[in-house]
């Protein structure tokens, strides 16, 4: 039976060419569906960083029925959820609603918006 560190040193030899295979998926996605942005918009990367995509998330403009479109990349077999994005605490839905925030979460929250430039 392997050790962890040998099965993190395993997995760290494909590291590079499966993020090489990742950001060729993206790229290859994007191109097909680029004529497609008065519909849907596409995830952007944050000044000075290479990401390896490990999804491909596109947010629906008002102009379509996102319930729909889901439906439709379900039913031809795409792979597609609802992904919730933003300060759910200052969503109307909380107004009345009693919650607990674990300490320092709101500190790492406005750092990372602070220095996401």
């Amino acid at each position: 039976m392997k050790t962890a560190e040998e099965l993190r040193l395993e997995i760290a030899e494909y590291l590079p060419e499966f993020i090489k295979n990742r950001n060729e998926n993206f790229a290859y996605l994007k191109n097909k569906l680029d004529d497609l942005t008065e519909f849907i918009d596409f995830p952007k990367t944050t000044k000075n960083i290479e990401p390896s995509w490990f999804e491909f998330s596109i947010t629906s403009k008002e102009s379509i029925d996102r319930a729909e479109y889901t439906q439709y990349l379900n039913r031809h077999k795409i792979s597609a959820r609802l992904l919730f994005i933003g300060g759910l605490i200052k969503q109307s839905y909380f107004q009345d609603i009693e919650y607990r925030i674990v300490d320092g979460l709101i500190e790492s929250c406005s750092w990372y918006k602070k220095n996401d430039a």
